[in-house]
């Protein structure tokens, strides 16, 4: 009998329009992807995730988490994965919507 591999998300935070950046606010805490690095995560490469300070904390990326095709924004902060649908992601920067919510993404377990 084949066991199916089971990834399950956590409801981590919001994510919501900042300027021309992202901001994530997850566990209290405020990360940010800028103006200046978000064309470049929209062009298919790693974008800084950065604190209010400026300092890095993390890496995000488009990424196909749990399918083939990439669909998810995906946030390497503290260790931590957190996902943003590609959907909400574009809806946020056109103004479509003021917030969404960010989910933490847990590895199936081994």
């Amino acid at each position: 009998m084949r066991q199916s591999v089971s990834v399950h998300y956590t409801r981590a935070g919001t994510a919501r329009r900042s300027g021309r950046g992202l901001a994530m606010e997850i566990g209290g805490a405020s990360f940010f992807i800028t103006p200046e690095e978000l064309p470049v995560l929209l062009g298919d490469r790693p974008a800084e995730v950065v604190n209010h300070l400026g300092e890095k904390e993390g890496t995000a990326w488009l990424s196909p988490l749990a399918s083939v095709r990439k669909q998810d924004l995906t946030a390497l902060i503290r260790e931590n994965l957190y996902v943003l649908t590609i959907r909400d992601l574009q809806r946020i920067i056109s103004g479509s919507i003021r917030r969404a919510q960010v989910m933490e993404f847990h590895p199936p377990a081994r």
